[in-house]
């Protein structure tokens, strides 16, 4: 009898400490003091469609301190960060970054560190922070002291050795994992933000590079007492014992929200203690797992029939149907009651009493699953003087002066000029792409394609027979370089869109400046191989021998490539699908080919205006204008085509006007250069406003 009523208490004790540390709670009465300092979200709700992902989740990161989130995959822990980074739109809720609401201006003071490297991979470690530096330094530091910052950060962040090495991708070996991590931190503290905001920082990483990372964190948060808020997945002991606050989520709910040094003892306060030499973050991550088949791990070694216990409430938790999402709540219209909740939120006093935690309806989903500690003890970090009200304001007042005293506006949109972004984009853009454009590979492919060429249009006889291969000779060059081209800048956008949108999305550069560095950058790269082949075979194939004939054929082939280009910048803007790109770049260029005039001379008369469509028509014409002017004689064949070798009785010749009269060229050179020159704008404008309206960044 005594057995079971132990037993029976047991079960009722471990059961209330389930409700205590999952169950829901009444809204609290007040919060703790110096709120005004860091970062404060209050009741932050997520809707995506008819989902809730985020169930009134708050918390309060202090300057000089290193919050850490976390929680089981799908706990909501990225879309917390996305939206205090403005990433993803809030339903309801209120964030105030320094007492201030944070809103789209003063995010600029905020940045945030990506689970994805993003970079350009030709780029070596310091040129990918110096143009950083570049871009998003105020305009009133000089280019000197700029590159001292960036040399600044690679020391902060003992990146020395391997400043030298390009980033690297698959294909080309470069930075180690936690050597990129370390320099996408880098390129946001260039900005001295004040808000750090980083996702999954260690994930793919070993554990002295997630230690050796995680380090740098906390001094740089401590040193230049700065907040500092990462999700994190499953880190080791060591590292969970670095974090000062900790917010422990599970389905979008927080679980627990306070000190992470006092997790493992209000865990054990409530019934659940965990086993001794185990990693307290595994513990935490055991307890909030939804799947049914994990077991808590309890030091006290419960009897087997205690365990459903745990399972049933949390399977009761997790298993209720969500009930109808309220109204999303318009910041605008509630702009007053925003400014005057914000204003109460930052003058209440501290909570001196735990708030009481409603029983009658535990499982009631409008309200946040958050425990009576968190609320106690709301961001109870520990006080070691990093986040006090005095080193906070001084921050404050330190970044909004910096750069030795100068006067930086701190609602400036952008912090260079546009013309300043243009150069230095110019720069980037052609290191960058000078690896690819201008390849041994390139280089080797034009001079064997030539070769090729040269010895099958070898001198071509000035016979009449020899004329059909004349222009064929021109035709195929035409085409090949249109199609090299096109699907050379097809796939620009696509591979650049990760990082352009990264770069926008932080207000790095106007897109118009990114567009127009890319064109001019990128212009003489795309025209150096086809100026090479063309140096090569023209002279070899002997058409037209003049000056006037290689540079006005030159003219013709690089404004087609231009042409060209434009067509597939225009195509990689509007899909951003590489497989896409290939079917409807191939068909679109073989549809303008079957028009350009040498396959098919004779359209049917319903189809003739197509013609009018395919840039490779002009192409042609006016390669066939440039090598085939009427001082060209061609000597007639015995069987002659032409009318001119019928109607005489001599020796006639053939000349350039009777061939283009035979092909119905009629259309003068300077026309069709017109009309190649005003298809390839047009097309490039349709490629930036596809870039700027199509594929603009979420926030």
């Amino acid at each position: 009898m005594g057995d079971n009523s132990h037993h029976g208490e047991r079960t009722r004790r471990r059961s209330s400490a389930i409700k205590l540390l999952f169950g829901h709670k009444e809204e609290p009465e007040s919060l703790p003091e110096n709120k005004s300092e860091g970062l404060v979200f209050k009741d932050i709700c997520v809707d995506v469609a008819t989902k809730r992902i985020l169930w009134s989740v708050s918390g309060h990161a202090r300057p000089g301190a290193v919050l850490a989130i976390l929680g089981p995959s799908g706990s909501g822990k990225t879309t917390l960060l996305n939206t205090l980074a403005g990433q993803v739109k809030k339903s309801s809720g209120l964030m105030t970054l320094n007492g201030r609401k944070l809103t789209k201006k003063n995010r600029r003071k905020t940045s945030y560190v990506l689970q994805a490297d993003i970079f350009f991979p030709n780029l070596t470690l310091r040129e990918t922070i110096t143009y950083s530096a570049l871009l998003r330094l105020p305009r009133e530091y000089s280019f000197r002291e700029k590159l001292n910052k960036v040399e600044e950060i690679i020391k902060t962040l003992h990146l020395e050795d391997c400043a030298s090495t390009i980033i690297g991708n698959p294909l080309a070996r470069g930075l180690s994992g936690g050597e990129k991590k370390r320099t996408n931190i880098g390129c946001e503290l260039l900005t001295d933000p004040h808000l750090l905001l980083l996702d999954e920082p260690t994930s793919g990483l070993d554990s002295s590079s997630a230690l050796s990372l995680l380090e740098i964190l906390v001094s740089v948060a401590r040193e230049d007492n700065k907040t500092v808020i990462t999700s994190i997945h499953q880190p080791s002991s060591q590292l969970f014992h670095m974090f000062d606050g900790l917010l422990l989520m599970a389905k979008g709910k927080v679980a627990y929200f306070g000190a992470a040094s006092e997790a493992m003892d209000y865990v054990a306060s409530v019934g659940l203690r965990c086993t001794m030499h185990y990693n307290p973050a595994d513990y935490l991550l055991e307890l909030v797992s939804v799947d049914s088949s994990r077991k808590v791990l309890i030091g006290e070694d419960p009897k087997q029939e205690e365990r459903p216990v745990i399972k049933k409430w949390w399977q009761k938790l997790f298993s209720r149907s969500p009930q109808p999402l309220p109204p999303a709540i318009d910041d605008v219209e509630m702009q007053a009651e925003v400014d005057v909740k914000i204003e109460e939120y930052a003058s209440s006093p501290r909570l001196s009493r735990p708030p009481t935690v409603s029983v009658d309806d535990p499982l009631n989903p409008d309200v946040a699953v958050i425990s009576s500690k968190s609320t106690v003890n709301h961001l109870a970090l520990p006080d070691s003087g990093l986040g006090s009200s005095e080193n906070s304001s001084e921050t404050v007042s330190t970044h909004s002066n910096e750069g030795e005293g100068r006067h930086i506006p701190q609602d400036r949109k952008w912090a260079t000029r546009w013309y300043w972004q243009f150069l230095v984009l110019i720069v980037r853009t052609f290191r960058e792409s000078r690896h690819n454009l201008l390849s041994f590979l390139n280089v080797v492919q034009a001079v064997l394609l030539a070769v090729v060429v040269a010895l099958v249009w070898f001198q071509v006889p000035k016979i009449e027979r020899s004329i059909s291969d004349g222009y064929g000779y021109l035709f195929f060059t035409i085409i090949f370089w249109s199609f090299n081209s096109t699907f050379g800048a097809a796939f620009t956008f696509p591979s650049d869109h990760p990082v352009v949108t990264k770069e926008r999305a932080s207000g790095t550069y106007h897109l118009s400046a990114y567009f127009m560095a890319k064109l001019v950058s990128e212009l003489p790269l795309m025209l150096f191989a086809p100026s090479l082949f063309h140096i090569i075979t023209y002279f070899i194939v002997g058409l037209n021998s003049g000056a006037d004939g290689f540079f006005g054929t030159w003219f013709t082939l690089i404004l087609t490539c231009f042409v060209g280009q434009s067509l597939g910048l225009f195509l990689g803007a509007l899909i951003m699908d590489l497989r896409r790109i290939i079917v409807y770049g191939a068909l679109i260029v073989l549809s303008c080919m079957l028009l350009g005039g040498f396959y098919v001379q004779s359209l049917p008369f319903w189809l003739q205006w197509a013609q009018y469509l395919s840039f490779i028509t002009y192409s042609f014409r006016s390669s066939l204008q440039i090598n085939f002017p009427p001082h060209v004689q061609y000597s007639c064949a015995e069987m002659s085509e032409y009318a001119v070798c019928s109607n005489s009785t001599g020796n006639a010749t053939i000349s350039g006007t009777d061939i283009l009269d035979g092909l119905g060229v009629d259309t003068p050179f300077y026309a069709n250069v017109l009309v190649l020159i005003g298809i390839a704008l047009f097309v490039r404008c349709l490629a930036y406003l596809s870039l700027r309206y199509l594929h603009r960044p979420k926030n």
